[in-house]
């Protein structure tokens, strides 16, 4: 097995026994663990379950389809699984030459392709956040991520287990990490920024059209003027339901557990 671990995070103390555990009683490909973010005024905020993915508290076994399903939209990085170097080689998954965004379609390639997998709450990586690392400052870039969505549409284009299984939820975590690069404030230089927003609602569009997601998405259509004030106009009204959405989600949590 190997794990991935960049050079400014750490695990917990506990980690590797806890994984080791974990990995001998269950042999699987893939086993994914919790993490917490890592402020540099000290502040420790784990990854809480959303109304994305919401994976409980206790150990869950993903390697059912139906059930992993439900896991896909979580946090595509490699750092918050154990893979089993056999499955790695198998599969040949490799990392593109590149400096951002390098992760991604690696990691949705573990997720989808791996069979027995299995989750544990237990927080065990800390990931130092630091507000000016590299995905926070402007540059082109940031237009490698479009690259590597247009990969994740090809996989899903020559599989249609991986359509069937977990299409919509691959499309909407790639519709909000695309819209978290324009939203997040000044990665995409300004004389660019209308042709990221025609790229990406080309990209979402060519999805929605492979998926059969036939309803209009308002945040799309704006993005397709390229117009960066329509844009950004659009995408205050989205804000505004998403926090109703989330304040719903967080209300129905605490009412029903």
């Amino acid at each position: 097995y190997c794990m991935f671990l960049d050079g400014d995070d750490w695990f917990e103390p506990e980690a590797i026994p806890r994984i080791a555990g974990c990995l001998r009683e269950w042999k699987p490909d893939v086993l994914m663990f919790n993490h917490q973010q890592v402020w540099p005024d000290g502040r420790k905020i784990p990854n809480v379950p959303n109304r994305y993915v919401d994976l409980g508290d206790r150990w869950v076994d993903l390697t059912d389809p139906a059930v992993r399903k439900g896991a896909s939209r979580n946090l595509h990085v490699p750092w918050t699984k154990a893979y089993r170097m056999g499955f790695i080689t198998d599969r040949g998954l490799l990392f593109p030459r590149q400096t951002y965004y390098e992760d991604m379609v690696w990691s949705i390639r573990a997720t989808v392709e791996a069979g027995a997998f299995y989750y544990i709450p237990d927080v065990l990586h800390n990931y130092r956040r630091h507000p000016q690392s590299s995905l926070h400052t402007t540059h082109d870039g940031h237009f490698n991520i479009i690259r590597e969505c247009r990969r994740i549409e090809a996989l899903l284009k020559d599989r249609a287990d991986y359509r069937r299984w977990y299409g919509v939820k691959l499309y909407g975590y790639i519709r909000s990490t695309l819209f978290g690069v324009i939203n997040t404030g000044a990665r995409i230089p300004k004389a660019r920024e209308g042709d990221y927003l025609k790229e990406m609602s080309a990209l979402l569009m060519d999805f929605r059209r492979m998926l059969g997601l036939w309803g209009p998405d308002p945040l799309v259509l704006a993005a397709a003027t390229g117009n960066s004030g329509i844009y950004s106009a659009m995408s205050r009204w989205a804000v505004r339901i998403n926090r109703w959405k989330g304040r719903a989600y967080r209300l129905k949590r605490k009412a029903f557990g």
